[in-house]
């Protein structure tokens, strides 16, 4: 699939270090690992929703062995036009059973290139997501240094006065951040904060976050059986955080064709859904 990841170029500049295995992501990712075992620093590009047919080469050829294998995970999250096959919903529910894989997701093009160079300095394997959509840049947030297990607040204020706080995977970023204007022209403050490490995440950290807000809303382009607003609800129990917690996923179904705009929006995850679901929720209609 070279075409399909952005791969052409670099296959005509780099003849020597590109190798396209055919659709067998099983191969790939032990081709992958043999690689990474001889001293080489393989990036392994592979559609999100193919990629789970290699579960069981990436968790005992690649974690097993904790091999510096990168998988670039694209089409990760909700795909225009491609039906049911192509819908990247299951991969943040499936990997973050892997042990020491780490999975990060990035919210702009300088925050994967700090995520991807970051990632070849690291002594095992990473996975990045990301969406099959424009990505935003020039943001200031989006070129903080990455601090492992720890995400960065989007917000011109300081972090912790507002009422509510949104968690959200990076492919989500231009929702929230309308989701966000739409809640303060109805008075709710509201801080962002971009996830970046779906794992490991530095826990303290982040229950210190949940204990800043009144409400939080986890919003996740991924099924929310099993994904990480099912760990930030089981993290707050256990931390004996205060705020009050809403996840908002992808619907537990096969999707049907649509935009990924309509896709977003049959699963409440566009900008106006996800401020329905803060306000109804959480800080009441009539404020």
């Amino acid at each position: 699939m070279e075409d399909g990841t952005g791969l052409s170029a670099f296959r005509t500049a780099f003849p020597g270090r590109f190798f396209d295995v055919g659709i067998a992501e099983e191969h790939a990712v032990t081709f992958a690992a043999g690689l990474a075992s001889r001293g080489l620093r393989p990036v392994t590009a592979i559609y999100s929703s193919f990629f789970q047919r290699a579960f069981d080469q990436v968790v005992h050829d690649v974690c097993l062995q904790n091999l510096p294998v990168i998988f670039t995970l694209d089409r990760a999250g909700l795909v225009s036009d491609d039906g049911e096959t192509h819908q990247g919903i299951l991969d943040i529910s499936l990997f973050r059973s892997a042990p020491g894989l780490t999975i990060l997701a990035p919210a702009g093009e300088e925050e994967l290139k700090l995520m991807l160079s970051w990632a070849l300095e690291k002594s095992a394997p990473v996975m990045i997501r990301y969406a099959k959509t424009s990505c935003p840049s020039g943001l200031p947030a989006f070129s903080f240094p990455v601090e492992e297990g720890r995400g960065v607040f989007i917000n011109t204020r300081e972090s912790g006065q507002a009422r509510l706080c949104i968690l959200f995977t990076g492919s989500l970023f231009p929702q929230v951040t309308e989701t966000k204007e739409i809640l303060e022209v109805k008075g709710i403050t509201t801080d962002l904060y971009n996830l970046r490490f779906l794992k490991p995440v530095d826990e303290e950290h982040l229950a210190g976050i949940l204990n800043s807000y009144e409400a939080v809303v986890t919003a996740e382009e991924g099924i929310l059986a099993g994904g990480f607003g099912e760990y930030v609800s089981d993290l707050a129990i256990r931390w004996n955080c205060s705020a009050r917690i809403l996840n908002l996923g992808v619907k537990e179904k096969f999707e049907a064709l649509g935009t990924r705009e309509e896709l977003l929006k049959r699963n409440y995850l566009d900008s106006e859904s996800i401020a329905m679901a803060a306000v109804d929720h959480f800080v009441g209609s009539g404020e």
